[in-house]
């Protein structure tokens, strides 16, 4: 059971690396091409967010996290 997209699309990417995921006039990509970038840029957010955000979440005393508490 997938709980969500991330885990959807990496085990697609498993199952069938080389078969469409997206395409458009401009080109098409493989679910492992996909997920390779989708990868990149989750890393490239965290090691961007993180830094200027562990401060500001370590004390959010309300347990509570939003979008808006990570983008300062």
């Amino acid at each position: 059971m997938q709980i969500n997209v991330l885990e959807y699309l990496e085990r697609t990417a498993l199952r069938f690396p080389q078969k469409t995921a997206f395409a458009d006039d401009d080109g098409a990509l493989s679910f492992s091409q996909l997920q390779a970038r989708a990868q990149g840029l989750g890393s490239l957010l965290a090691a961007e967010l993180a830094p200027r955000c562990f401060f500001h979440c370590m004390n959010n005393h309300t347990g509570r996290y939003w979008f808006s508490d990570f983008i300062h």
